[in-house]
């Protein structure tokens, strides 16, 4: 599991990667949020070598993982992916197989447009809450337990209501991500407003100094653009 595709062309691709130490029947699993292509050329040269390639990028973050309850979307040869089973359940709760090919690539690209969509939405919320006179930790805590709470706000109420924004995972990252949806959207004809003005948030708050920060520092992102200064 790498950070992004051009990290992963090198570990497998490059004169001493993983492809070329490969021999016969060999299974290379990666993990990582890459794009299908990227993902495909190194499927390729897998699969060159006479061995299979399975794509299991995860859902959830480090405190997931380090609780072994992330979840798992896999896709690749089949047969193959029940062999490996045991493994990908040591480190997660859920299980998903997609597709035999770069399925569970898009899958998850369209699951980070949601949780950084997702961010922008309670950004937006919180400052409302903030600027009116509520309490931001007793908002935080109303939103998490309301019908508009999810895991993620559960995830993420801590940070926003301390403005603590140590990163699970940063705005650069999820910047990256964004792109490789809208290069994806782009190959299937999908439009994604809501997504792009997402996006620009995430810009601002890389312009701002904030690039290495949790992404739901969009919070404290929209706090500056309205002038509100926290007591």
């Amino acid at each position: 599991m790498v950070s992004d595709g051009p990290t992963l062309q090198s570990v497998t691709l490059s004169e001493n990667g993983i492809v070329a130490g490969l021999s016969a029947n060999k299974v290379v699993i990666d993990m990582s949020t890459v794009s299908p292509q990227e993902s495909a050329k190194v499927n390729d040269a897998v699969e060159a070598k006479e061995c299979k390639f399975l794509r299991g990028p995860v859902t959830g973050s480090t405190v997931l993982a380090q609780n072994a309850t992330l979840g798992i979307l896999a896709s690749g040869d089949k047969a193959t992916y029940e062999k490996v089973l045991p493994f990908f359940e040591a480190m997660g709760k859920n299980q998903f197989y997609v597709g035999g090919a770069e399925e569970a690539r898009v899958l998850k690209l369209s699951l980070n447009v949601m949780i950084g969509v997702t961010s922008q939405m309670m950004a937006e919320a919180v400052v409302l809450a903030e600027k009116a006179g509520l309490d931001v930790t007793q908002v935080c805590e109303v939103m998490a337990g309301s019908a508009a709470g999810s895991p993620l706000v559960g995830y993420k109420k801590a940070l926003v209501a301390s403005g603590d924004y140590k990163p699970a995972f940063s705005v650069k990252l999820m910047m990256k991500d964004f792109d490789l949806a809208f290069a994806a959207a782009k190959q299937y004809g999908v439009s994604m407003p809501v997504t792009a003005v997402t996006r620009q948030f995430f810009a601002a708050a890389a312009a701002s100094g904030r690039a290495d920060k949790d992404f739901s520092v969009l919070t404290q992102v929209l706090e500056d653009q309205c002038g509100y200064k926290r007591p």
